[in-house]
C-alpha cells in the first residue's frame, strides 16, 4: 500500500527583496542628507527643501519595508535586519532633531 505524501523538500531560503530595497533607501538617505548639508552653504531654497524632505521620507519608508520583510517566514533575515537598524537609527535621529528644535523654540 503506497502512501500519498505531498511534502516538499526543504528549499534554501531566498534573500529578501524588500530588505535589499530598504538598504538602498538607507543609502539614498545618506546621499540626500549629505546633499542637504552641502546645499546649506549655497542657500538654494527649493533644492534644499526637497533634499530635506526626501531625507526624512526615505528612511521612514525603508524602516516600514524592513519591518514588513522581517515578518516574512520564507526569507533570510540579514538584509531586513541591517535595514531595520540603519533606517531605525536615521528615523530616531530625525525625531530627536525635531524634538530638540521644538524644545529650543519653546524654551525661549
Amino acid at each position: 500500500m503506497a502512501t500519498n505524501t505531498t511534502e516538499t523538500p526543504n528549499k534554501p531560503l531566498k534573500h529578501s527583496g524588500l530588505g535589499l530595497y530598504a538598504i538602498i533607501l538607507f543609502l539614498l538617505t545618506l546621499i540626500f542628507q549629505g546633499s542637504y548639508w552641502a546645499l546649506l552653504e549655497n542657500n538654494d531654497g527649493f533644492i534644499l527643501g526637497l533634499m530635506a524632505t526626501l531625507g526624512i521620507i526615505t528612511p521612514i519608508f525603508g524602516f516600514i519595508m524592513a519591518i514588513l520583510e522581517f515578518r516574512r517566514k520564507d526569507r533570510k533575515k540579514l538584509f531586513p535586519l541591517i535595514a531595520l537598524i540603519s533606517n531605525g537609527l536615521i528615523v530616531f535621529a530625525i525625531l530627536l532633531w525635531i524634538t530638540l528644535g521644538i524644545a529650543m523654540v519653546l524654551g525661549h
